[in-house]
């Protein structure tokens, strides 16, 4: 007895069909992995997390901070020292609006850099950053106080002055900010995020 075999033209709705699932599931895919990864044009700070496309909190303690910053912004405009011995290097992104410090290298040199640094701060000034909670650069003091009601306003030479928002407590070291707002003129003139742990 003959059996019926499915036509042509089923077999090509078949495999029109695979072919398109297989196309949305890779757009889904590549998607879910863009998000995971941050954009190059993402401007949000997530706290302990990434600023933009820099995810800083998880490479504190690999020593590629330096490395993976290069990776996500580019290579930097800029670099200095507070002091010439000093371990600390301060690191620019002008086209960004971003520093950032890196501890552990022996100067601010590419090579030192890249050969082992941690992430130990940095300074959000560029117009487009803004915070998770919706805080913008160019904001104004109302705004600090509307997103962040527990916010304090700190006045201690002589360090310059700074809004407070978000902080832990330390038995050892009492309050530790953990982000601040550098305001001037009224408005927010950087989204400053210290270490937030004592090394």
């Amino acid at each position: 007895m003959r059996r019926n075999r499915p036509s042509t033209r089923i077999w090509l709705v078949l495999l029109m069909g695979s072919l398109l699932f297989a196309a949305a599931l890779s757009v889904r895919l590549w998607q879910s992995n863009d998000q995971t990864q941050g954009e190059d044009s993402d401007t949000t700070l997530v706290l302990r997390v990434r600023a933009g496309p820099y995810f800083y909190w998880g490479k504190r303690d690999g020593g590629r901070a330096f490395k993976d910053a290069v990776a996500a912004f580019g290579a930097p405009s800029s670099r200095g020292q507070s002091e010439p011995r000093s371990r600390v290097c301060s690191v620019r992104w002008e086209s960004r609006g971003v520093d950032v410090d890196f501890v552990g290298a022996a100067g601010c040199a590419d090579a030192e850099l890249r050969r082992q640094s941690w992430w130990f701060g940095m300074r959000l000034w560029g117009d487009d950053w803004m915070t998770d909670s919706g805080l913008r650069v160019g904001d104004t003091v109302t705004r600090i106080r509307e997103l962040y009601p527990g916010s304090r306003y700190v006045s201690k030479p002589p360090t310059p002055a700074y809004w407070e928002l978000v902080a832990r407590r330390s038995a050892d070291f009492g309050r530790i900010p953990l982000l601040m707002a550098q305001v001037g003129a009224g408005r927010v003139a950087a989204i400053d995020v210290p270490p937030g742990f004592v090394l």
